[in-house]
């Protein structure tokens, strides 16, 4: 695979009581980059940003930005084999410990 990872910046609209939506802001290929631009922003209310991961992979961000990680692709049979990978690892979740070490998995 040729893919690369890219880093999507995502701001919300009302800093008032951030219930605006998210739209785009910026894209990065850097992560570390990204993590820094947000950190210099302020947050709903002027408060502090903070870095996290949620349960997804995202950079979490309370305060007004949050950070997506995605994979930049760059052909067809990289998009194709990337689906297929999910929809393996999806169904490979849904297997018991038992179910796993019967397949020879573990």
């Amino acid at each position: 695979m040729n893919s690369k990872n890219v880093y999507i910046v995502n701001v919300n609209v009302d800093f008032t009581e951030g219930r605006g939506p998210m739209v785009f802001d910026s894209v990065w290929s850097d992560g570390e980059e990204a993590i820094k631009y947000v950190s210099g922003k302020s947050g709903i209310y002027g408060s502090k940003q903070l870095v996290e991961r949620d349960k997804y992979g995202y950079f979490a961000y309370a305060n007004g930005y949050n950070i997506e990680e995605k994979t930049l692709l760059t052909n067809v049979e990289e998009k194709n084999k990337k689906d297929q990978e999910d929809v393996r690892l999806k169904a490979l979740a849904k297997l018991s410990k038992e179910e796993r070490k019967v397949l020879g998995l573990n």
